[in-house]
Parts: C-alpha cells; structure tokens; sequence
C-alpha cells in the first residue's frame, strides 16, 4: 500500500512539476524606445581637420532617438532567445572656420581660407540576435543579462559650404556584423505583460574609412506581451 501511496504521489508531483516547466515556455513580442549615446565624441576634431584650418570650431550632438522592435521565445525561466529590429537613431556634427588646401582641391572655387562650414549625419540601423538570461529575484521581478550579435547598416550624410558655394560631399553607407552585450532589469504584471529597463553596448557600428567608426550605448525601456 505504501509503494502504491508513493508512486502516485510521485506521479502527482511529476505532472505538476512538468505543468509548472510547460508554463514557463512562451512566445513574446515586445516594443521599446529611448536614447542612444554616441560613443566617439573624436570625429568631430578628425572631420573639423580634414576640411579646416586649424582653430576651428566644432559641436557634436552625441545623443539621440532610438526604438527597437523584437521577438523571443522563452524556454526556461532562465533563458530566452531573440531577435529584434533596431534604430539607433541619429548623431550630427557640425564645424566651422577656414577652408585648408584639401577643401580647395575638392572645389577650387573655395579658396584656402575662405569661411566654411562643414556638417554631417551618422545613422545606424540593425537586426540584434541575442541570448537573454534572467536571474529571478521575486516572483515578478528580475535581473537581465543579454549577449549576441547585431547585423548593422550605417549611413554617412555629409553637408560642406563654403560662403554658399556647395562643396561635393557624396553619403557614405556600410555593412557588418560585431558583438553586443548588455544587462538590465525586469517586471511581469499579473498576466501576460512585462516591463524592461535595459543598457546595451554596440560596437564598432561603421567603417573607419567610409562613414566612421563608433560604439553606441543604448539606455531604453520596453513593454512586451507573452502568448
């Protein structure tokens, strides 16, 4: 009699066990904005460089609206993988002074010296593939950690005149594939909706000798939904 009492409690908290496994497995898909940094406040002096005499001046807005889109499957209460769509948004500089012997050869109508403005747009979009590990605290709330690789596209827009004659500037645009980490924290309401608060680092989102080169951090807040 006590074997038999053993086996079916045995059996009870087997299937039990295996209900609780089968509901942590869930689909999500989620949405989330905030702002990224630009990580590499020298190209500002390199480009203000290239065209101007020294003494000049230069601003850079290293800072900018981001949004990001994803999917995951959760297969554990420890783990997850996903996918998402990011845009990282938008970093500009802006430089003035004298042109130098470089810009009066792209133009020779700007003599060297003549007053010059020079500016340019870096945006980086992308596919972010991650590993998600979550460390429960409470039963709602916990902490992230992520790993992965984002497949990014990066695009160079300068703009350069010179006492309102254009100097050619033609867009610069690149592809590539780089690591990225981040950590954050977690809050699942009652039923099927959580809350993220996230850090992520992207590197070298660019090419050096096309649209330039950089990191991005990426601070953000995002709402998900399971099914």
């Amino acid at each position: 009699m006590k074997t038999r009492r053993s086996a079916a409690t045995l059996t009870i908290m087997f299937a039990l066990g295996a209900g609780c496994a089968q509901a942590e497995e869930s689909y999500y898909l989620g949405v989330g904005g905030g702002r990224s940094h630009f990580r590499n406040p020298g190209e500002c002096s390199d480009v203000g460089s290239t065209f101007l005499n020294p003494g000049f001046s230069c601003n850079l807005d290293d800072t900018g609206n981001a949004w990001k889109v994803f999917a995951g499957y959760q297969f554990s209460k420890y783990g997850a993988s996903e996918v998402g769509y990011l845009d990282l948004g938008k970093a500009s500089l802006s430089a003035s002074g004298t042109a130098n012997a470089f810009t009066n050869s792209l133009n020779p109508l700007v003599a060297t010296g003549t007053p010059t403005s020079i500016g340019g747009d870096f945006k980086a979009t992308g596919w972010n593939v991650s590993l998600v590990g979550t460390l429960p605290v409470t039963e709602k709330f916990g902490l992230l950690g992520r790993i992965g690789a984002l497949w990014w596209k990066a695009r160079l827009d300068p703009l350069v005149s010179a006492s309102g004659v254009g100097i050619a500037g033609a867009s610069q645009s690149a592809t590539g594939t780089k690591p990225t980490f981040g950590v954050g924290l977690k809050y699942d309401f009652a039923g099927n909706v959580g809350l993220r608060a996230e850090w992520e680092r992207f590197k070298d989102v660019g090419k050096p000798d096309t649209t330039g080169q950089t990191d991005f951090d990426l601070w953000s807040a995002s709402i998900l939904y399971r099914f």
